[in-house]
């Protein structure tokens, strides 16, 4: 479109830069989780991006970079100990005692010691024993892949509405 000098041409403009330039952050972020030990965090984002980046080269990245994380041993030892992570969860849910969640969270560290599943239990073991099963559940919520994803567009939407 050659009316440069429009203004909603160059609001619109504005607007694709600024979204090319969030899909960008995100897949930053993914390759920085990923190198932190925050495999499963890290596929939330790629995955975000390669379906609302469909189509673009943004989205083709991610979508490549998912491929080869899901087959990463480290994203699948995470994935398996996560089981027991959701079944600690699943317990919180039910107003279980500390004493029947604990367990699935070391079997979880068991399984896997990277820093998304270390991280996330002992979280998750301060949160039970600071405010019970409602703590557990409102630190699940926050602190799994999905919560990080949450909070990180939400800080790109603030950003958009600056």
């Amino acid at each position: 479109l050659k009316a440069d000098f429009s203004p909603i041409v160059q609001q619109a403009r504005d607007l694709r830069d600024f979204l090319e330039g969030a899909g960008a952050q995100l897949l930053t972020d993914a390759e920085v989780q990923a190198a932190n030990g925050y495999p499963m965090r890290a596929a939330a984002l790629l995955e975000k991006v390669s379906t609302d980046f469909i189509g673009t080269s943004t989205g083709d990245l991610a979508a490549g970079r998912l491929a080869t994380l899901l087959k990463d041993s480290d994203y699948r030892a995470v994935k398996r100990a996560w089981r027991s992570m959701d079944k600690a969860f699943k317990s919180a849910e039910r107003d279980k005692p500390a004493a029947e969640i604990i367990p699935d969270l070391d079997a979880a560290l068991a399984e896997c010691q990277l820093a998304e599943i270390a991280a996330l239990r002992e979280q998750l073991r301060a949160a039970l024993f600071r405010d019970s099963a409602e703590g557990f559940i409102h630190a699940w919520k926050q602190s799994s892949p999905e919560g990080y994803l949450q909070t990180r567009l939400e800080a790109l939407a603030a950003e958009l509405a600056d």
